[in-house]
């Protein structure tokens, strides 16, 4: 049986976000154009999340 059908499907969108932050944070090294790409989608998601409209 194939291993690849045995993983959870994850969220595409939790995915994205851990990498955006892993980016940020300097986990995973990246050029300077991805890490402003993922600098905004942090604060994106940070304002999304506060509550505020």
């Amino acid at each position: 049986m194939n291993e690849r059908c045995m993983v959870q499907p994850q969220s595409y969108t939790a995915i994205a976000r851990q990498y955006a932050k892993d980016v940020v944070t300097g986990k995973i090294l990246s050029c300077k154009w991805v890490q402003r790409a993922c600098e905004g989608s942090v604060a994106i998601s940070v304002n999304d999340n506060s509550g505020h409209a």
